[in-house]
């Protein structure tokens, strides 16, 4: 039973180890923990074996004092263990909360920035002199007369299919 628990220990190490990898340091780690197993593999073995054994006694120490906790009184540790999940969720409830009201305070400040900017190009837009342009190009319309007194005001574009397009400057909206 050991043996196939120092077996899945050794195979959960190997492939944390290879996640690790990626980082120098960790292979230099790495490449030395394998020169030492290199080097004297039993006691390699015996350290890694000892490592875990003392790992395993802690947790043990740990488990068997939470279940003399809940042998000796389950109501309370019941409540104990309530009120501290009452308390973390309350802190997490609190952050979230406090996250949230961060979040609609940006979007809010997003969202006037936008409306004045929207408003500065309309204002822009509305001072600035705009040029109307007026053609007729569809085949059953009329050519255009364009009289004199016009053309001084207005710029007249002759194209290549004997239509005129009359340009002209509206100063009114």
């Amino acid at each position: 039973m050991f043996k196939f628990l120092l077996r899945i220990a050794a195979l959960v190490g190997i492939g944390y180890a290879a996640k690790q990898l990626s980082k120098k340091e960790n292979r230099d780690r790495v490449v030395e923990e394998y020169n030492k197993a290199k080097e004297d593999p039993k006691k390699y073995a015996e350290d890694i074996q000892e490592k875990v054994s003392t790992s395993a006694t802690e947790f043990q120490g740990k488990a068997k004092e939470e279940y003399n906790k809940v042998k000796e009184d389950p109501k309370a540790y019941t409540e104990d263990i309530q009120s501290k999940a009452k308390d973390e969720f309350d802190k997490i409830k609190s952050k979230s909360e406090e996250l949230q009201s961060k979040t609609k305070e940006e979007f809010e400040k997003i969202k006037s920035d936008a409306k004045n900017k929207v408003q500065d190009i309309r204002n822009k837009n509305e001072s600035e002199e705009s040029d109307e342009v007026q053609e007729s190009r569809f085949d059953d319309e009329a050519p255009v007369q364009v009289n004199d007194e016009l053309e001084d005001e207005s710029e007249v574009l002759d194209d290549s299919e004997d239509n005129k397009t009359i340009v002209t400057k509206n100063d009114e909206k």
